[in-house]
């Protein structure tokens, strides 16, 4: 293993000052050989940030001409990447001081192939939801929204080392390249949230171990982005019908969930789209 082998892969859209923290958090990390930032889009003002950091050599950074979605940004970014590991990374994510070097060390003995992912955390270091995550099922699903499920864990104790879970968050998600690529990267018929649930899925399938370092915090509010709410909502119903779809496909069990799922979008999409109406508008 070289002294820096890792790759961290940032992907940007709308995505807030949060950004800044996430990158000076990265720059003090131990381990890490680059800081891949692909831009899917942003104003023109962080535009020119991201022109200065790639300038100064801080970040490489990959510029598209739209949009491609968070799935098929991370798989440009892989495909160009130089290290051993790659480290997913959200721009709303701080990772803690020792965070790279503290993830390989916890990885060190693990068979391949495997994925690693963190504890997520608000700003008073509660532990958040998502950072560890049973196996989502159509019964599963059904329980979450109706609020007694057991995808996400984070109200149960937290282990005192590393362990085996089914699922981890891709807001901080460690894994060799060779592996990522192996499984063909991030499916791209998914193009914003479920990706990293399927992910870990594919790889589990092949025998593969995801593991979950509570040792490991990372701070992650989200909601920095200012994307439109109402689009951000249509993309997680259209990856939870993709991913129900594939590994369920016509189960009646599956095909209720969907139809609650899309029952609650028709719910709020009113309520988010006069949201994005009063932000676009700005203070009164």
């Amino acid at each position: 293993m070289s002294e820096a082998p890792v790759s961290a892969i940032l992907v940007s859209y709308h995505s807030g000052p949060v950004l800044w923290r996430a990158l000076e958090a990265l720059a003090t990390q131990s381990g890490l050989r680059e800081i891949l930032l692909v831009d899917n889009g942003n104003p023109a003002d962080v535009g020119a940030e991201l022109d200065r950091l790639a300038a100064a050599g801080k970040i490489r950074l990959i510029r598209n001409e739209w949009n491609l979605g968070f799935a098929a940004a991370c798989n440009r970014a892989a495909a160009v990447a130089q290290g051993e590991f790659l480290l997913f990374l959200n721009p709303d994510a701080i990772l803690s001081a020792g965070g790279v070097a503290g993830m390989l060390g916890a990885m060190t003995d693990k068979s391949h192939p495997w994925i690693a992912g963190a504890r997520l955390v608000g700003a008073d270091g509660i532990e958040r939801r998502g950072g560890r995550r049973g196996e989502l099922t159509p019964c599963r699903a059904l329980g979450e929204a109706l609020g007694f499920g057991s995808f996400n864990r984070h109200r149960l104790k937290l282990p005192p080392g590393p362990v085996t879970l089914p699922t981890v968050s891709g807001a901080c998600l460690l894994i060799p390249a060779a592996d990522f690529r192996a499984l063909g990267g991030f499916d791209e018929g998914y193009f914003l949230h479920v990706e990293d649930i399927d992910l870990c899925r594919r790889l589990r399938e092949r025998g593969g171990g995801v593991w979950f370092l509570p040792q490991i915090a990372v701070e992650h509010e989200g909601g920095s982005s200012d994307a439109p709410a109402l689009a951000v909502e249509r993309h997680k119903l259209a990856s939870f019908r993709h991913y129900f779809r594939r590994y369920y496909g016509g189960r009646p069990d599956a095909a209720i969930v969907m139809a609650l799922i899309a029952a609650r979008h028709a719910l709020r999409a009113p309520f988010l789209r006069r949201a994005d109406r009063d932000r676009a508008r700005g203070p009164a």
